[in-house]
């Protein structure tokens, strides 16, 4: 029988990167909202927005009852750049992961800024601004990597299609399941990015399930999003307007989408993101009891 635990992550409180602008809440009341809303767990967010030490960082989410779930990093997977400052950050992180229990370190792709600014728009207008064949081989050799470090921690290793880099849409993510085709690593499926994207989370879920290791769930506003690529707006600027809100209150299907799970025997982390830029205070405590108390109802229906 599936067992489905929900926790939560960082970016739900606008903790993302430090964009131009943005107010940067302190981990104090992130970790103390995450709790107050229900969640069980946290990813770790930025590097430097929790403690760095693993002893120190253990005593700090016990204190707030949570779980470390995962961590996500971006990292250069396609370019001829070298990528050993990333690599140093990866096993930093792997240790941290491993120390705290956690069983999995999601990474992702840089993309590049051509590919950002047509987030959402990839099929229409990326031409030949994909990866070739030289490309696609890096990638795979950076993600095998990856694995070479993690895996003999005891962690999975699972790669987060991404809007904004060189592989957003179902068919990058095809070219990506090829290319690394033997190797230890799975998916972090995005119900938020691939909406952003184009396609159906529900049947992305579906049909990527065997290699699915870890859930992030955001819903999406498709009256926002449409706006915002007709007026060409990037990522940043989409997120800024607001098209990520809390669960149940866009217009992903959850409903199907968690019996899919039901069905396929999901074990795991749902792990709730509500990607949000804040420049002044918002309320971000109810938006997080919204989300959690939508899901723990959606999950509560689905047990026999």
């Amino acid at each position: 029988m599936a067992t489905m635990r929900i926790g939560t992550a960082p970016v739900t409180w606008g903790i993302e990167g430090n964009p131009d602008g943005a107010l940067q809440l302190p981990f104090e009341q992130v970790l103390s909202e995450m709790r107050k809303s229900g969640y069980a767990g946290t990813e770790l967010g930025p590097p430097g927005f929790l403690p760095n030490d693993p002893d120190a960082l253990a005593k700090l989410l016990k204190t707030y009852c949570l779980d470390l779930v995962s961590a996500y990093c971006a990292l250069d997977l396609h370019s001829a750049a070298s990528i050993s400052n990333d690599m140093e950050e990866i096993k930093k992180t792997a240790k941290t992961l491993t120390a705290l229990g956690a069983q999995q370190i999601v990474i992702g792709e840089w993309g590049s800024p051509s590919r950002y600014k047509i987030s959402g728009r990839v099929c229409s207008e990326a031409g030949d601004d994909v990866l070739d064949k030289a490309g696609w081989k890096r990638l795979r050799q950076r993600v095998e990597t990856v694995c070479e470090v993690c895996v003999p921690l005891g962690l999975k290793v699972s790669f987060h299609p991404h809007v904004g880099t060189y592989v957003e849409t179902s068919g990058e993510i095809d070219q990506f399941l090829d290319a690394v085709k033997g190797l230890p690593v799975g998916l972090c499926l995005d119900t938020g990015h691939l909406a952003y994207a184009g396609d159906e989370p529900v049947k992305a879920f579906k049909t990527y399930a065997p290699h699915i290791n870890l859930c992030h769930l955001k819903d999406v506003k498709r009256e926002i999003l449409q706006r915002c690529l007709q007026r060409r707006l990037d990522l940043t600027e989409t997120t800024r307007a607001g098209v990520f809100v809390p669960l149940g209150q866009g217009d992903v299907d959850f409903g199907a989408l968690l019996t899919a799970l039901y069905k396929l025997n999901y074990n795991g982390w749902l792990v709730v993101e509500q990607d949000r830029i804040l420049t002044q205070p918002d309320d971000t405590l109810a938006d997080a009891r919204v989300s959690y108390s939508f899901l723990a109802t959606l999950l509560k229906a689905l047990e026999p």
